[in-house]
């Protein structure tokens, strides 16, 4: 297998962060950016948020309304034309955005002497006009964690599922359901396992339309699950770390094997779904007991 390493990472990292800058003045998708990167194109907003401390989005915005700043200090273009030029439809969104970022609105920054200093960046990259990044550093993370990961390989689970259409903390009636018509139809077993498949990123999809599937893995394929969805999970190579903690911390989770582990691991993340596996009952556990497997789908370079 031949590493890809941490320093790899940075470096389609890096490509990405380039093509941003170079090309701010059109639209650009995140399966775009994640061939630039030769990254997942299921995962690449993960890891890129995990690298960056921004969505891109985020980051996109951020770099315009530093270009906005150095326009009103360096040109005559009305605060209109470079309202537009940020992408804003109007110039009172384009103030009332830019005074949060710095402190003035447009106006008044215009006239003020002096240079100007844009807020910190979580990654240390900033808007350049020639395009050239000055000062990245992979973001660590507001809460640096340390986990013990392994590597299993998987077999293709059969499932029984419904689907959950919404935030992923609000899935909670929809396990309940599964849980009882498992129940009713006798698909509980002392190998069952409670599982949640996730099709979207939180920081790129409207919480409204997230996709999941809840649902129990099955010993018996032909057994009849009533009102409940036959698939499957698929199988292959995955991270395996287990969390400890209320179920609200596992986007910190998530972000931290993205950011940090994936990088020193030597793999890549694969296109296939993550999947958490319940270990406990949310019914009768502590949120701080509650114990999460997550399983992020990886595979060699």
């Amino acid at each position: 297998m031949k590493p890809c390493t941490r320093s790899a990472y940075e470096s389609r990292l890096l490509r990405v962060l380039v093509h941003i800058q170079r090309n701010l003045d059109r639209a650009m998708s995140l399966d775009e950016l994640a061939d630039v990167a030769a990254f997942s194109r299921f995962h690449f907003a993960r890891i890129f948020r995990a690298m960056t401390g921004e969505t891109v989005g985020e980051h996109v915005r951020r770099l315009k309304l530093e270009r906005a700043a150095g326009k009103l200090r360096h040109t005559r273009q009305t605060v209109t034309e470079i309202a537009l030029d940020a992408g804003f439809d109007t110039p009172e969104a384009f103030s009332r955005t830019f005074k949060a970022q710095f402190g003035d609105p447009p106006s008044r920054f215009r006239v003020l002497r002096g240079s100007f200093r844009p807020p910190r960046s979580p990654s240390g990259v900033h808007y350049d006009q020639d395009g050239v990044l000055r000062g990245f550093t992979p973001y660590q993370g507001a809460d640096p964690m340390t986990l013990d990961v392994s590597t299993r390989e998987f077999p293709t689970y059969p499932f029984a599922f419904l689907r959950h259409v919404g935030r992923y903390n609000d899935i909670g009636p929809v396990f309940r359901r599964v849980a009882a018509i498992a129940d009713e139809r006798r698909l509980f077993g002392p190998d069952t396992k409670v599982m949640m498949v996730a099709y979207d990123d939180p920081s790129v999809t409207d919480e409204q339309r997230l996709r999941s599937d809840a649902g129990v893995s099955l010993t018996d394929p032909t057994v009849d699950t009533g009102e409940l969805i036959k698939g499957e999970i698929a199988g292959g190579l995955y991270a395996v770390t287990v969390y400890k903690g209320p179920y609200d911390g596992l986007r910190n989770c998530y972000d931290w094997l993205m950011g940090s582990w994936l990088p020193n691991s030597g793999y890549e993340a694969a296109d296939r779904p993550c999947v958490d596996v319940y270990l406990n009952k949310v019914e009768d556990t502590r949120p701080e007991d509650l114990l999460t497997e997550i399983r992020v789908p990886i595979r060699r370079p």
